[in-house]
Protein backbone atom coordinates (compact mmCIF):
# COMPACT_ATOMS: atom_id res chain seq x y z
CA UNK A 1 0.00 0.00 0.00
CA UNK A 2 2.70 2.24 0.89
CA UNK A 3 4.36 1.59 -2.53
CA UNK A 4 1.40 2.56 -4.70
CA UNK A 5 0.92 5.77 -2.42
CA UNK A 6 4.10 6.91 -3.16
CA UNK A 7 5.78 5.51 -5.95
CA UNK A 8 2.77 4.01 -8.52
CA UNK A 9 0.49 6.80 -7.93
CA UNK A 10 2.76 9.79 -8.24
CA UNK A 11 4.18 8.32 -11.23
CA UNK A 12 0.89 7.90 -12.88
CA UNK A 13 0.12 11.30 -12.24
CA UNK A 14 3.22 12.81 -13.13
CA UNK A 15 3.39 15.97 -15.83
CA UNK A 16 5.78 14.98 -18.27
CA UNK A 17 8.86 17.00 -18.30
CA UNK A 18 9.61 20.16 -20.39
CA UNK A 19 12.19 20.46 -23.01
CA UNK A 20 14.97 22.24 -24.83
CA UNK A 21 15.40 22.24 -28.39
CA UNK A 22 18.72 20.91 -28.15
CA UNK A 23 17.23 17.48 -26.05
CA UNK A 24 14.60 16.58 -28.73
CA UNK A 25 15.80 13.06 -29.21
CA UNK A 26 17.86 12.83 -32.65
CA UNK A 27 15.50 10.01 -34.17
CA UNK A 28 12.88 12.35 -33.92
CA UNK A 29 11.33 13.99 -37.30
CA UNK A 30 11.65 17.44 -37.03
CA UNK A 31 8.76 18.80 -38.50
CA UNK A 32 7.88 22.84 -37.43
CA UNK A 33 3.86 22.23 -38.06
CA UNK A 34 1.19 24.85 -37.19
CA UNK A 35 -2.16 23.18 -36.61
CA UNK A 36 -3.98 25.97 -35.48
CA UNK A 37 -5.57 27.31 -32.24
CA UNK A 38 -1.39 28.68 -31.93
CA UNK A 39 -0.10 25.28 -31.02
CA UNK A 40 3.30 23.84 -33.01
CA UNK A 41 4.21 20.67 -33.63
CA UNK A 42 8.17 20.71 -33.34
CA UNK A 43 8.68 16.77 -33.82
CA UNK A 44 7.51 13.22 -33.66
CA UNK A 45 8.70 9.53 -33.59
CA UNK A 46 6.92 6.87 -34.43
CA UNK A 47 8.74 4.26 -31.49
CA UNK A 48 6.57 1.21 -32.80
CA UNK A 49 7.99 0.08 -36.20
CA UNK A 50 5.97 -3.30 -36.53
CA UNK A 51 2.24 -4.13 -35.08
CA UNK A 52 -0.07 -6.72 -35.05
CA UNK A 53 -4.01 -6.06 -35.06
CA UNK A 54 -5.02 -5.46 -32.13
CA UNK A 55 -1.86 -4.04 -30.37
CA UNK A 56 -1.15 -0.18 -29.47
CA UNK A 57 0.66 1.62 -31.93
CA UNK A 58 3.32 4.13 -29.71
CA UNK A 59 4.42 7.42 -30.37
CA UNK A 60 6.16 10.76 -29.21
CA UNK A 61 5.39 14.27 -30.21
CA UNK A 62 6.66 17.11 -29.00
CA UNK A 63 4.77 20.35 -28.73
CA UNK A 64 5.20 24.45 -28.18
CA UNK A 65 3.02 27.55 -28.31
CA UNK A 66 3.21 29.45 -31.26
CA UNK A 67 4.24 33.25 -30.62
CA UNK A 68 4.99 35.06 -27.14
CA UNK A 69 2.30 33.89 -24.51
CA UNK A 70 3.93 34.41 -21.39
CA UNK A 71 0.60 33.58 -19.67
CA UNK A 72 -1.77 30.61 -19.09
CA UNK A 73 -4.70 32.95 -18.15
CA UNK A 74 -7.68 32.87 -20.10
CA UNK A 75 -6.33 30.52 -22.82
CA UNK A 76 -8.26 27.26 -23.90
CA UNK A 77 -6.93 23.75 -24.08
CA UNK A 78 -7.73 22.23 -27.49
CA UNK A 79 -7.46 18.17 -27.92
CA UNK A 80 -5.32 16.79 -29.88
CA UNK A 81 -6.85 13.76 -32.35
CA UNK A 82 -4.75 10.75 -33.45
CA UNK A 83 -6.46 9.26 -36.70
CA UNK A 84 -4.71 5.56 -38.39
CA UNK A 85 -5.17 4.88 -41.94
CA UNK A 86 -4.76 1.39 -43.31
CA UNK A 87 -5.74 -0.25 -46.84
CA UNK A 88 -8.28 1.84 -48.96
CA UNK A 89 -8.07 4.87 -45.68
CA UNK A 90 -9.85 2.42 -43.56
CA UNK A 91 -10.06 4.36 -40.06
CA UNK A 92 -8.27 1.99 -37.73
CA UNK A 93 -7.43 3.54 -34.86
CA UNK A 94 -8.18 6.39 -32.81
CA UNK A 95 -7.25 9.05 -29.99
CA UNK A 96 -8.29 11.64 -28.86
CA UNK A 97 -7.57 13.57 -25.41
CA UNK A 98 -5.76 16.44 -23.72
CA UNK A 99 -1.53 16.51 -23.79
CA UNK A 100 0.05 14.79 -20.44
CA UNK A 101 -2.49 12.31 -20.90
CA UNK A 102 -4.73 14.67 -19.84
CA UNK A 103 -2.66 15.80 -16.59
CA UNK A 104 -0.32 19.15 -18.76
CA UNK A 105 -3.17 20.87 -21.42
CA UNK A 106 -1.57 23.89 -23.30
CA UNK A 107 -3.81 26.27 -21.08
CA UNK A 108 -0.58 25.68 -18.56
CA UNK A 109 2.21 25.60 -20.87
CA UNK A 110 4.52 29.12 -21.30
CA UNK A 111 6.39 29.54 -24.48
CA UNK A 112 9.43 28.68 -23.47
CA UNK A 113 8.56 25.29 -23.54
CA UNK A 114 8.80 22.10 -25.34
CA UNK A 115 6.39 20.07 -23.96
CA UNK A 116 6.97 15.98 -24.85
CA UNK A 117 3.46 13.46 -25.03
CA UNK A 118 3.99 9.65 -25.32
CA UNK A 119 0.84 8.68 -26.93
CA UNK A 120 -0.48 5.30 -27.54
CA UNK A 121 -3.37 4.21 -30.42
CA UNK A 122 -5.02 0.87 -30.24
CA UNK A 123 -5.63 -0.59 -33.56
CA UNK A 124 -8.86 -2.58 -34.27
CA UNK A 125 -8.76 -6.81 -34.22
CA UNK A 126 -10.74 -6.60 -37.70
CA UNK A 127 -7.71 -5.05 -39.71
CA UNK A 128 -6.47 -6.40 -43.04
CA UNK A 129 -2.91 -6.46 -42.79
CA UNK A 130 -0.26 -6.48 -43.71
CA UNK A 131 -0.41 -2.76 -44.46
CA UNK A 132 0.67 -0.08 -44.22
CA UNK A 133 -0.79 2.35 -40.95
CA UNK A 134 -0.28 6.12 -42.12
CA UNK A 135 -1.20 8.14 -38.70
CA UNK A 136 -2.04 11.41 -39.13
CA UNK A 137 -2.85 14.23 -36.22
CA UNK A 138 -5.09 17.52 -35.96
CA UNK A 139 -6.54 19.12 -33.25
CA UNK A 140 -10.53 18.92 -32.38
CA UNK A 141 -12.43 21.43 -34.28
CA UNK A 142 -9.73 22.03 -36.80
CA UNK A 143 -9.25 20.98 -41.06
CA UNK A 144 -5.15 21.09 -40.70
CA UNK A 145 -3.55 17.78 -40.61
CA UNK A 146 -0.26 16.22 -41.00
CA UNK A 147 1.37 12.73 -41.66
CA UNK A 148 3.42 12.27 -38.49
CA UNK A 149 4.53 8.80 -39.63
CA UNK A 150 3.76 5.22 -40.61
CA UNK A 151 3.89 1.69 -38.98
CA UNK A 152 3.93 -1.74 -40.57
CA UNK A 153 0.72 -4.03 -39.31
CA UNK A 154 1.57 -7.67 -40.15
CA UNK A 155 -0.84 -10.75 -39.81
CA UNK A 156 -0.46 -13.16 -36.78
CA UNK A 157 0.67 -15.51 -39.05
CA UNK A 158 1.92 -15.55 -42.81
CA UNK A 159 0.87 -18.44 -45.80
CA UNK A 160 3.07 -21.08 -46.15
CA UNK A 161 5.80 -20.33 -49.00
CA UNK A 162 5.22 -21.91 -52.00
CA UNK A 163 8.07 -24.11 -53.38
CA UNK A 164 6.32 -23.51 -56.99
CA UNK A 165 7.26 -19.95 -58.73
CA UNK A 166 7.13 -18.60 -62.23
CA UNK A 167 10.20 -15.94 -61.70
CA UNK A 168 12.84 -14.10 -59.54
CA UNK A 169 12.86 -10.23 -59.45
CA UNK A 170 16.11 -9.57 -57.74
CA UNK A 171 15.12 -11.88 -54.14
CA UNK A 172 10.88 -10.83 -54.74
CA UNK A 173 9.70 -14.31 -56.15
CA UNK A 174 6.25 -14.06 -58.31
CA UNK A 175 4.52 -17.13 -57.64
CA UNK A 176 1.00 -16.92 -59.62
CA UNK A 177 -0.60 -14.35 -62.07
CA UNK A 178 -4.40 -15.13 -62.65
CA UNK A 179 -6.45 -13.91 -65.37
CA UNK A 180 -10.43 -13.29 -64.51
CA UNK A 181 -10.67 -13.78 -67.92
CA UNK A 182 -8.62 -14.23 -71.30
CA UNK A 183 -11.29 -12.84 -73.88
CA UNK A 184 -12.31 -9.06 -73.73
CA UNK A 185 -13.89 -5.84 -75.49
CA UNK A 186 -12.22 -2.76 -76.18
CA UNK A 187 -12.63 0.11 -73.74
CA UNK A 188 -13.19 -3.03 -71.04
CA UNK A 189 -10.57 -4.02 -68.24
CA UNK A 190 -8.38 -7.13 -67.10
CA UNK A 191 -8.55 -7.51 -63.41
CA UNK A 192 -4.73 -9.54 -63.12
CA UNK A 193 -4.37 -11.03 -59.69
CA UNK A 194 -0.62 -11.85 -58.43
CA UNK A 195 1.05 -13.27 -55.67
CA UNK A 196 4.26 -12.86 -54.53
CA UNK A 197 6.66 -14.09 -51.84
CA UNK A 198 9.48 -12.37 -50.28
CA UNK A 199 13.26 -14.24 -50.01
CA UNK A 200 15.28 -11.35 -49.82
CA UNK A 201 13.67 -8.31 -49.71
CA UNK A 202 15.28 -5.01 -51.69
CA UNK A 203 14.91 -2.69 -48.79
CA UNK A 204 13.29 0.10 -51.39
CA UNK A 205 10.47 0.67 -53.12
CA UNK A 206 8.98 -0.80 -56.18
CA UNK A 207 6.45 -0.53 -59.16
CA UNK A 208 5.15 -3.24 -60.97
CA UNK A 209 4.43 -2.88 -64.14
CA UNK A 210 1.34 -4.41 -66.29
CA UNK A 211 1.80 -4.45 -70.29
CA UNK A 212 -0.20 -5.35 -72.61
CA UNK A 213 1.83 -5.67 -76.29
CA UNK A 214 5.14 -6.66 -77.68
CA UNK A 215 7.68 -6.25 -74.78
CA UNK A 216 10.37 -4.38 -77.43
CA UNK A 217 7.90 -1.61 -78.60
CA UNK A 218 6.03 1.10 -76.37
CA UNK A 219 2.94 -0.86 -74.09
CA UNK A 220 -0.50 -0.76 -76.03
CA UNK A 221 -1.53 0.07 -72.63
CA UNK A 222 -0.06 -0.19 -68.99
CA UNK A 223 -1.57 -0.86 -65.54
CA UNK A 224 1.75 0.10 -63.40
CA UNK A 225 0.73 0.51 -59.61
CA UNK A 226 2.72 0.13 -56.56
CA UNK A 227 2.18 -3.50 -55.02
CA UNK A 228 -1.64 -3.65 -53.30
CA UNK A 229 -2.10 0.29 -54.33
CA UNK A 230 0.55 1.97 -52.29
CA UNK A 231 -1.07 0.19 -49.15
CA UNK A 232 1.33 -2.20 -48.37
CA UNK A 233 4.81 -0.93 -50.24
CA UNK A 234 7.51 -3.29 -50.98
CA UNK A 235 9.92 -1.19 -48.42
CA UNK A 236 8.36 -2.59 -45.96
CA UNK A 237 8.39 -6.41 -46.79
CA UNK A 238 10.57 -8.77 -45.37
CA UNK A 239 11.84 -12.37 -45.62
CA UNK A 240 9.21 -14.98 -45.19
CA UNK A 241 6.18 -12.72 -46.17
CA UNK A 242 3.23 -13.71 -48.59
CA UNK A 243 1.43 -10.73 -50.43
CA UNK A 244 -1.65 -11.36 -52.10
CA UNK A 245 -1.92 -8.28 -55.02
CA UNK A 246 -4.30 -6.94 -57.98
CA UNK A 247 -4.05 -5.24 -60.24
CA UNK A 248 -5.94 -3.52 -63.12
CA UNK A 249 -5.00 -3.08 -67.05
CA UNK A 250 -7.73 -1.27 -69.06
CA UNK A 251 -8.16 -1.84 -72.73
CA UNK A 252 -8.26 1.00 -74.66
CA UNK A 253 -11.46 1.98 -76.45
CA UNK A 254 -9.65 1.88 -80.17
CA UNK A 255 -7.83 -1.34 -80.15
CA UNK A 256 -8.22 -3.68 -82.78
CA UNK A 257 -9.71 -7.21 -82.52
CA UNK A 258 -6.54 -9.49 -82.10
CA UNK A 259 -4.57 -11.82 -79.53
CA UNK A 260 -2.56 -9.67 -77.50
CA UNK A 261 0.49 -10.73 -75.18
CA UNK A 262 0.79 -9.28 -71.45
CA UNK A 263 3.98 -8.99 -69.15
CA UNK A 264 4.65 -8.27 -65.90
CA UNK A 265 7.87 -7.03 -63.84
CA UNK A 266 8.84 -4.73 -61.47
CA UNK A 267 10.72 -0.98 -61.76
CA UNK A 268 12.01 1.40 -59.68
CA UNK A 269 10.03 4.39 -59.52
CA UNK A 270 12.66 6.62 -59.35
CA UNK A 271 14.92 5.91 -62.09
CA UNK A 272 13.09 3.51 -64.08
CA UNK A 273 15.26 1.02 -64.30
CA UNK A 274 13.47 -2.48 -64.31
CA UNK A 275 13.98 -5.73 -61.51
CA UNK A 276 16.27 -8.30 -63.21
CA UNK A 277 13.79 -10.74 -63.76
CA UNK A 278 14.79 -14.30 -64.16
CA UNK A 279 13.32 -17.78 -64.82
CA UNK A 280 15.26 -21.42 -63.70
CA UNK A 281 18.31 -18.87 -63.44
CA UNK A 282 18.26 -17.70 -66.98
CA UNK A 283 17.44 -13.38 -67.16
CA UNK A 284 14.80 -12.64 -69.19
CA UNK A 285 14.94 -10.11 -71.77
CA UNK A 286 13.44 -7.16 -71.00
CA UNK A 287 13.03 -8.53 -67.58
CA UNK A 288 9.12 -8.89 -67.80
CA UNK A 289 7.36 -12.45 -67.54
CA UNK A 290 4.76 -13.15 -70.45
CA UNK A 291 1.67 -13.65 -67.64
CA UNK A 292 -0.60 -14.75 -70.45
CA UNK A 293 -2.43 -13.90 -74.03
CA UNK A 294 -5.75 -12.02 -73.95
CA UNK A 295 -7.94 -11.64 -76.89
CA UNK A 296 -9.81 -8.63 -77.94
CA UNK A 297 -13.52 -9.26 -79.63
CA UNK A 298 -14.84 -7.52 -82.18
Amino acid sequence: ALYSLFVVIPDAYKIPPVLTEEEIPAGANIVEFDLGQDLRLVAAQVETETAFPGEIVWLDLYWRLVGDRPTPVGRDSPEFVLELFGRDDELVGKVQGYHGGGLYPAALWSSAEIVPDRVGVRLITALTAPTRVRINLKLAGEDTAIEVGAVKVAPLTWPELSEDTLANLNGIQLVEVALESRSFQAGEVVPVNVQWQVINPPGMDLTTFIHLGNPQELPLSQGDSPPLGGDYPVSFWAAGEFINDSYILPIPADLSPGRYPLYIGMYDPVTGLRQPLSIDGKRQLNDAYLAGWITINN
